[in-house]
């Protein structure tokens, strides 16, 4: 998602308007003990270089600062409070005036990041993590304390405190950002109001290769593209089917989809358009937005939340502008409507009962629904202006690929689409009313020849003909080109 400009004046105004909700932050007895105790605890699990960088986020008046500066280690301090970072200057550590949320530090910073009581003041907590993450190196570590809610202190009822979050919420948070959770611990003490608890995370930021597999890690993928090397950064969910095929590929060293990442990295070049219809977990369309750079477009659509929501993390996680991202189904008419949510194959969401396929019984024990938006590519686009150089479609729709396409006639017509992928579901399609030949009928009749694209076709495009048909019972891919 793009931000437009009155949505960011909208932000800005907010922010401006609770920044004096901050307060100074003088060192009492109790938080300086809770300080010394946690970092004790904090260096029998993490391993630090010598004079290691630490950024101390929400430092407050020094007190973490002075225990990491006896240890020879080189902190950096970061607060909001303006009488703060005058205290902290007069006694010599280097502290700024930043917000905890966008932090003004190039990536890959910091060997350890020490972060108490600070991001239950974020207003969106799991985007300040993802910042937090991007400026501590590949291993490198992360405290965490943050108060619970509900307890005699009603930290929740705290004028500042935006996010007092339940732990296992936390702990969610802190790994899709990209965290191999090392120890948790409760902070229980007893105040004048009665008894009190926080929470203290110890985690280790996960490098290019997988860790783990009990949660989302990030992992990165190198290729050539164009005679450039380029590198695409995924985060994944092991638990998810069709998102631990993908780690499963990725840690041997092969693409996901081999068949389909070379078409792409083949076709597209630099300034194309991109449309990526079907964009589970956002794949293709971050790899496309790197090959078109900044000054090419994508467009990307995925229905289904939970996928839609890890492309918006994918898309954050690169650091792109280039992706217009759309939470809603296409197909051959405009209207409210519900797709059926896959709990076997998280890359098999549809507008049909999934529980009607024998592999999904899950889905036939639970039959889940969302509501959605079904429109036209050709009434998305109409509304979108001129798109330049429009390369390639991709669908795949679980078997709606035939009304997708008659729903985008005119916009395929218009940019003269040099290639268009498309993803055969033969059991999809029945139960979307139509099949193989009538999808093929209907390229046919825009002019489009059909080609198998299989992982053994060593980059070789096998045509077929009017009436000749792939002998599989799985699901295929094919090119429709001119």
């Amino acid at each position: 998602m793009k931000l437009e400009p009155w949505q960011i004046q909208k932000l800005e105004q907010f922010l401006e308007r609770i920044k004096n909700d901050t307060y100074p932050e003088p060192p009492t007895l109790l938080h300086s003990q809770i300080t010394q105790q946690m970092f004790d605890v904090c260096l029998k699990q993490i391993s630090l270089p010598p004079a290691a960088k630490i950024l101390d986020i929400g430092c407050g008046q020094g007190v973490a600062l002075e225990i990491f500066k006896k240890h020879g280690l080189t902190p950096i301090g970061i607060t909001l409070n303006k009488e703060d970072v005058a205290i902290c200057q007069q006694k010599g550590y280097q502290v700024y005036q930043m917000d905890q949320s966008f932090l003004e530090f190039p990536d890959n910073q910091f060997d350890f990041v020490w972060c108490r009581h600070c991001l239950e003041h974020s207003v969106f907590p799991y985007f300040t993590v993802q910042e937090i993450s991007r400026v501590i190196k590949p291993e490198g570590y992360l405290y965490i304390e943050v108060p619970a809610p509900d307890t005699s202190c009603k930290h929740q009822s705290n004028k500042n405190h935006y996010s007092v979050l339940g732990k296992s919420m936390w702990l969610d948070l802190i790994k899709r950002s990209g965290f191999e959770i090392l120890q948790v611990l409760d902070i229980k003490f007893n105040v004048p109001a009665g008894p009190d608890i926080y929470w203290a995370m110890i985690q280790k930021k996960s490098s290019s290769t997988i860790i783990s597999k009990n949660s989302v890690k990030t992992i990165n993928i190198n290729w050539q593209s164009n005679s450039d090397n380029q590198e695409i950064k995924l985060s994944l969910d092991y638990n998810k089917f069709t998102q631990k095929l993908m780690l499963d590929c990725f840690e041997k060293g092969q693409a996901y989809e081999s068949e389909i990442f070379k078409l792409i990295c083949r076709f597209l070049e630099i300034n194309d358009s991109f449309i990526d219809i079907g964009a589970h977990i956002g794949y293709y369309s971050v790899l496309a937005a790197k090959i078109v750079g900044s000054q090419g477009k994508v467009f990307a659509f995925e229905p289904e939340l939970s996928n839609y929501q890890k492309i918006l993390e994918n898309i954050t996680l690169n650091h792109l502008n280039n992706i217009k991202l759309f939470n809603l189904a296409v197909g051959s008419e405009t209207k409210p409507t519900q797709i059926f949510v896959n709990q076997d194959n998280d890359g098999g969401h549809a507008l049909w009962d999934v529980g009607k396929h024998p592999f999904n019984q899950k889905s036939l024990n639970n039959q889940t629904m969302q509501n959605t938006q079904l429109s036209t590519l050709d009434n998305i686009l109409s509304q979108a202006g001129n798109i330049t150089n429009l390369k390639m479609i991709k669908i795949d729709t679980e078997g709606a690929e035939f009304d997708v396409i008659k729903g985008a006639v005119n916009t395929i017509g218009k940019y003269d689409v040099p290639y268009i992928i498309c993803e055969i579901n033969r059991f999809g399609l029945q139960q979307m009313g139509t099949n193989e030949t009538e999808l093929r009928k209907l390229m046919n009749s825009l002019e489009y020849n059909t080609y198998l694209v299989t992982s053994n076709s060593n980059n070789q495009l096998v045509k077929l003909p009017v009436g000749k048909y792939h002998k599989t019972s799985h699901v295929f891919n094919v090119l429709f080109t001119r």
